[in-house]
């Protein structure tokens, strides 16, 4: 089996070892493809296809003669090749690369070998940022920050992720930090005050932006266009264009209704600091 750690893997760890260290846990991860950045691509593949892929249908549907059809299919098909490829081969390749991957644990550090790079993190109380438990878990050490989703840098983890061994890892971690590998958790009540001071600092910053009311003005008028565009072709048989400006307009419409809502909020707030410093 692929996750099954052999000789030849254990003497590519020891050879990374410093001087006095011991391997005490080795594991590998199950192959798969959506991880990290692969993922994002995967979906983001996806939802091009889907797209293009209700393009072509209306396209095709509606040109009658057989030549506009056949023209249409292959424009179709040029355009959903750049998709296609994003959508399959950063995952199939992430699959063949974490074939390679090993995991390991010393009593210095936790090491993670990726091809020829590696990744280690000290042995500190709280090191575990999240566990998931399962035939596959994961445990994350780290989050990388990711250009594409920047209010989000949790989205991609770090760390001995999808290992059948994660449980095991984890006891090894517990065993080492004396009981203080997870991190420490605040009641719930004070998880409940930090996600709110979290919220109410959103809505302050959004209703102190500049131009943030031309963006909601903007959106709004997106929604009324679509809107209207949508009752304009109400009487016309192509239904996928109707269908998509409703869609649009109702998305454009609740974006910016909750902007206006958190906007209103954050300037009752912001209202409320300057009578408390007067």
């Amino acid at each position: 089996m692929p996750h099954f750690v052999t000789a030849a893997d254990r003497e590519r760890l020891q050879a990374l070892l410093e001087e006095g260290e011991e391997l005490l846990w080795v594991g590998k991860p199950e192959p798969t493809g959506l991880m990290g950045w692969s993922r994002l691509c995967f979906w983001g593949g996806g939802s091009y296809v889907l797209l293009m892929s209700l393009m072509g249908c209306y396209f095709i549907f509606s040109h009658t003669p057989q030549a506009a059809a056949l023209l249409c299919g292959i424009l179709l098909l040029f355009l959903l090749l750049p998709g296609l490829a994003l959508c399959l081969v950063p995952p199939l390749l992430t699959r063949q690369q974490t074939r390679r991957w090993l995991y390991a644990l010393t009593r210095r550090r936790a090491l993670v070998l990726r091809h020829d790079t590696l990744r280690d993190w000290p042995l500190t109380p709280h090191m575990v940022q999240d566990y998931t438990p399962g035939a596959c878990g994961s445990i994350v050490f780290s989050y990388k920050p990711s250009w594409l989703f920047k209010n989000k840098p949790r989205v991609l983890e770090e760390g001995f992720l999808h290992c059948r061994e994660a449980g095991e890892a984890l006891e090894q971690l517990e065993r080492l930090l004396a009981g203080r590998a997870r991190p420490l958790m605040a009641p719930p009540a004070a998880r409940a005050r930090m996600q709110q001071v979290f919220r109410d600092a959103q809505a302050m910053r959004l209703a102190a932006a500049r131009g943030q009311h031309v963006l909601t003005l903007l959106l709004l008028l997106i929604a009324a266009g679509c809107l209207g565009m949508s009752l304009w072709w109400r009487g016309q048989p192509e239904y996928l264009i109707r269908g998509m400006a409703l869609i649009l307009a109702l998305s454009a419409g609740f974006i910016s209704a909750a902007r206006l809502r958190t906007a209103a909020r954050g300037r009752q707030l912001l209202a409320r600091q300057r009578q408390s410093k007067s």
